[in-house]
């Protein structure tokens, strides 16, 4: 009776999604899922430049080579456009649509091998996730991205649930290069496989596995690296090093830390954090002197990342850290609901406006300019995502006690190694976007969590009956 009713609540669950998505679809225009993606430029155009000249460059000529993205994004997207006969925003949702779906079905098989019966509420949990929903309606790299890493979450714990032959190692090291190609993010998981697989070993009482978990890692990072290989050979064909991202992303990320540290430290907005950059660069080029501008673009970008470490690691320690704990906050409460603002509100600039330009030592102030000026559509859509967040994170915290409770130290050590090295790594930007890869990981605490409550619920119901 439970498989039937778990059945009948997965095809409820699909249903939903599907009317939902058409609803979205319905009315939306397809402008939008380029105008509030959020740098879609920098991930539609190498995906048309894919399409249309088969190399990974600039629409407007094969000869305008594009690094800026890894390269799984455009081959996917590129991949649709020739489904759909010509390049499309609509054509990356509906493919982001589908796979979504995917992952739905791939977190709900990892819930039922440990909570049998409970996989349709974890699917659910993930699809209607308010972080998770909207994202496949834009032109980003977070659907795939959360895929591939669903791929890695349910390849790691099928080994950590006693499936400990090669194959689901070598499938997380394949997963892993996957999740590397769409975002560099992942790489550092990769180092750490060796590692990880003799401690999962250690964690299910097999001591003596060690050695041969320490052989499946190894080879498991081997062909990571190896599938990583002719990316980080095309970067060096035109950078002369071998790399996964090029300079330039790499320079724009760490000078977005220093505005941000920048703007928290100061008393200012993040944008007259950057208005200070400009001559921090001017200043760079002028202690080159003439060799800046025999340098090339990838030069000059190298130099300005190396001079951003320098920058970044010259703030007070205790700026630092205020920076990175707030961060790893917004991180976990964030609500996520600006994507449900850019579908179903007139004018959502109001919210990028108010938080970029609001100092950032005045919370009150900032929240006060967001939404004071709000319209009631936005304050019920920012209390319904803030209260998901709210109920999930204590939920989650029950799920974590569960788990320990129940001695799963395997499923609590990859658990916990997941969420908090997507929480750590993403230094002082730590938002609900960057969230989205381990919603999953976080849902199987709120579910676990959920199930001891409802259990502890009949228990007592029973007692007093």
């Amino acid at each position: 009776m439970k498989s039937l009713n778990e059945k009948r609540w997965f095809w409820i669950v699909i249903a939903i999604v599907v009317i939902l998505n058409a609803a979205i679809w319905a009315f939306l225009d397809e402008s939008v899922r380029l105008k509030q993606a959020g740098d879609s430029d920098s991930w539609y155009k190498p995906s048309v430049g894919l399409y249309l000249h088969g190399e990974f460059v600039y629409p407007d000529g094969s000869d305008n080579a594009t690094l800026y993205r890894p390269p799984a994004f455009p081959i996917f997207a590129a991949g649709l456009f020739t489904l759909a006969g010509g390049p499309s925003p609509n054509a990356i949702a509906l493919g982001q649509i589908i796979l979504l779906l995917l992952t739905g079905l791939i977190f709900r098989n990892t819930v039922n091998d440990w909570l049998p019966g409970w996989g349709t509420a974890g699917m659910a949990l993930v699809l209607l996730n308010p972080n998770v929903f909207t994202v496949a309606q834009f032109t980003q790299s977070d659907t795939l991205f959360l895929f591939f890493v669903t791929c890695v979450l349910w390849a790691i714990l099928k080994y950590a649930r006693g499936s400990n032959g090669f194959l689901f190692a070598l499938l997380t090291g394949v997963g892993l290069a996957a999740a590397t190609l769409t975002r560099p993010t992942a790489q550092f998981l990769i180092v750490v496989l060796p590692i990880a697989l003799p401690l999962i070993e250690i964690a299910n009482g097999r001591i003596a596995h060690w050695h041969l978990a320490l052989a499946k890692g190894s080879l498991a990072a081997a062909l990571a690296i190896a599938l990583l290989l002719p990316w980080a050979q095309y970067v060096k064909s035109i950078e002369g090093a071998y790399d996964l991202s090029s300079a330039e992303v790499k320079a724009r990320y760490i000078w977005d830390q220093i505005a941000i540290i920048e703007a928290q430290q100061s008393g200012l907005s993040y944008h007259d954090a950057e208005k200070k950059q400009p001559a921090q660069m001017a200043a760079l080029a002028e202690r080159y002197g003439d060799k800046w501008q025999s340098m090339s673009e990838a030069e000059r970008f190298k130099a300005q990342l190396r001079e951003g470490y320098d920058v970044l690691l010259s703030y007070p320690a205790k700026s630092l850290a205020i920076a990175y704990a707030r961060s790893i906050l917004q991180f976990f409460a964030a609500g996520g609901s600006g994507r449900w603002h850019y579908l179903l509100l007139e004018d959502p600039e109001f919210l990028a406006e108010a938080w970029f330009e609001s100092a950032q030592t005045d919370l009150t102030g900032m929240l006060s300019s967001v939404f004071g000026s709000a319209p009631p559509q936005a304050m019920v859509l920012s209390a319904v995502c803030l209260g998901f967040v709210i109920v999930a994170r204590v939920l989650g915290l029950v799920g974590l006690i569960t788990v320990a409770a129940r001695q799963h130290w395997a499923l609590l050590l990859v658990l916990c190694a997941v969420i908090n090295y997507f929480a750590l790594v993403h230094l002082f930007v730590g938002n609900s976007r960057y969230r989205i890869s381990i919603e999953p990981a976080l849902m199987f605490l709120f579910l676990l969590g959920v199930e001891a409550s409802w259990n502890r619920w009949r228990e007592r119901e029973r007692a007093n009956s």
